[in-house]
């Protein structure tokens, strides 16, 4: 895996995934995240079993792959990062460059991941006038239903 990202990007994605990463985790592999570099996205996953979310940010994949590492660390790094960042998988290692600076990370097979089970989100557009109108009725309903009507 060989991909080039912004910064501020790839730290957005990890800090809302960061309440599934927790280090405070009674089993430690759910601190760790899946990265999955393809079609010019970078793919990060996290689980705290309770909850799965992925998130796809574009990026510039140079070669597909995939990496688990510990996701608070690899924020940690990214926070004080700015511009551009070259993510590199060698010898079950990541690594991280940004400028002059660089940091690397152990990472773990993706079969010690507790499996996140794929799924799409068809979202269908809304009109807000019509939301509006759906939002304010609900609330009388429940004005209603609160007095005893």
């Amino acid at each position: 895996m060989k991909l080039t990202i912004q910064s501020k990007e790839l730290r957005k994605a990890l800090e809302t995934l960061q309440p599934l990463f927790s280090r405070r985790t009674t089993l430690p592999i759910l601190s760790v995240i899946l990265l999955k570099a393809k079609d010019n996205q970078l793919h990060i996953s996290a689980t705290n079993l309770d909850a799965y979310m992925r998130i796809s940010i574009p990026c510039q994949v140079e070669t597909e792959g995939e990496a688990c590492t510990g996701g608070q660390r690899l924020l940690n790094a990214v926070k004080t990062r700015d511009g551009d960042c070259a993510l590199s998988l060698d010898n079950n290692s990541l690594t991280l460059r940004s400028g002059g600076a660089f940091a690397k990370f152990g990472t773990v097979s993706a079969e010690e991941i507790p499996a996140i089970p794929e799924f799409t989100v068809n979202l269908n557009p809304v009109d807000g006038d019509e939301l509006k109108s759906a939002i304010t009725l609900l609330n009388w309903d429940i004005v209603r239903a609160g007095r005893g009507s």
